[in-house]
């Protein structure tokens, strides 16, 4: 694979009660196999398709990875941080009949939905899109992307540089802002 010529990092409430989003707790780690979307061009909104393009004329290879957003409790009510296999601790948010998501009862802490965008420069000339990993080549239900907080839990939000602590972020950019008003300009990823 090719180093990425764009990456952007989304934290959103995901369909969920936007009140109600906690911050990832410190140390929370989960791998992600399950929802990991390929398409051709920049367009981060396309539904896309478990397995890369042979091709995209576009020159643009793009890839979504949409993390689970629901944590399980540990054994003091706060957030699980961790299991065996870095993942069955979480879960996805479950749709709702009037189009909002909930966390299941069995892992009921809703938690930002981190959707993750890159872009990867390719060739236009005819050929395959392949992917490659470190054992020759793999097929692409190889592709995983891994999350650790190890955000500043508590720095305060700065409004003017649009940066501070992870509980800050979720404060101001989620609990904050119905998903019916504009996303105040800190809380956008940067344009091109």
């Amino acid at each position: 694979m090719r180093t990425p010529n764009r990456t952007i990092f989304y934290y959103r409430a995901g369909g969920k009660d936007y009140r109600t989003v906690q911050p990832f707790a410190k140390d929370l780690k989960v791998i992600d196999r399950s929802r990991i979307r390929w398409y051709c061009g920049v367009d981060d909104d396309k539904a896309g398709s478990a397995d890369p393009p042979t091709r995209c004329s576009s020159g643009v290879l793009g890839l979504k990875i949409v993390f689970p957003d629901c944590v399980a409790k540990n054994s003091s009510g706060g957030q699980q941080v961790d299991s065996a296999d870095h993942s069955s601790h979480m879960t996805r948010s479950v749709a709702q009949g009037d189009g909002t998501r909930k966390c299941p009862s069995t892992r009921p802490i809703p938690v930002p939905t981190l959707t993750i965008n890159s872009n990867f420069p390719i060739p236009t000339t005819t050929g395959q899109v392949r992917v490659s990993c470190d054992a020759g080549l793999c097929d692409a239900s190889t592709m995983h992307a891994d999350f650790w907080n190890t955000w500043d839990q508590d720095k305060p939000f700065d409004p003017v540089t649009g940066r501070g602590g992870l509980s800050a972020m979720v404060k101001h950019c989620i609990n904050e802002v119905p998903p019916s008003d504009p996303r105040p300009r800190e809380c956008k990823a940067p344009r091109e």
